[in-house]
This record gives structure tokens, sequence and C-alpha cells, in this order.
């Protein structure tokens, strides 16, 4: 399981930013990217307030969220 992790912003002047995050089950880290750049084009568009700042794909390690 692939993990994107993605910061966005809400503000201009004093952003507020908040770290969100997307898994893809059948997709191998290698191909993250390319389905990345899709899916956040598309939550972008259901979003437009928010700024997208950066992004990242990575291994899923459930130890690094919450129960």
């Amino acid at each position: 399981m692939t993990e994107l992790i993605f910061v966005v912003c809400l503000g201009l002047t004093t952003p507020a930013c908040e770290e969100r995050s997307m898994l893809f089950a059948e997709t191998p880290p290698q191909l993250c990217a390319l389905r990345a750049q899709a899916e956040l084009a598309v939550w972008s568009g259901r979003n437009p307030r928010w700024t997208l700042r950066r992004w990242a794909c990575r291994p899923f390690d459930p130890s690094q969220h919450d129960s």
C-alpha cells in the first residue's frame, strides 16, 4: 500500500496549513507520482480555496497514524 502525503494551505497573509493523505491500495510506490498528479488535480478542483504546497509518496506505515 502506498500513501500520498500532501500539504494544503488556506489563506494568503497568515496561511493555515494542513497535512492530508490518500491511500493507494493497488499502486506501487514507483507509480504513485503518476497517479498522484491526477488525484491532486481532482482534489484541487473540488477544493478551490486551498492551495497545494507540496506532496510526496511513501510506503504506508500504520504506526505513523492515530488509531
